[in-house]
């Protein structure tokens, strides 16, 4: 069963005829009161109890309205950031890709040239087979 949302007028229809509804009955108790059918006491009561209500309905469409205006998560496109490595040699952030750093000019990582695996800029050998790295 789908579920129904509520319109910003049928909210506010909503509030008008509890607020219609709500005022018919304190005015019915002043007259009431007026007539001498009714004591001082529960005129009193019966109006907090209606202001009551209409606080609570008024704080219901606030809610609504203030939820109706909120961005929408899924209207935020989501960024792609270049991936980036910090330089072994001064800490600089360079692209993963690159080959040197932008600022010492320290190698990045290389292949090793016997078995073509990554060796770190860190390394002085190959982690895989053990040949000294070259450096240009």
């Amino acid at each position: 069963m789908a579920k129904y949302r509520l319109s910003g007028w049928d909210a506010m229809g909503l509030v008008g005829i509890i607020g219609a509804a709500m005022s018919w009955l304190l005015m019915a108790a002043m007259s009431w009161l007026l007539t001498g059918t009714l004591s001082p006491l529960v005129v009193l009561m019966l109006g907090g109890y209606v202001l009551m209500l209409g606080g609570y309905a008024m704080s219901v469409v606030f809610e609504w309205f203030v939820a109706s205006r909120r961005p929408s998560k899924k209207a935020s496109p989501v960024l792609a950031l270049p991936s980036v490595v910090r330089c072994q040699g001064c800490t600089e952030l360079v692209p993963a890709d690159a080959k040197y750093c932008l600022r010492c000019g320290r190698q990045m990582d290389a292949n090793c040239t016997s078995c073509g695996k990554l060796i770190p800029s860190i390394g002085s050998f190959c982690p895989n087979c053990g040949v000294a790295a070259t450096t240009n």
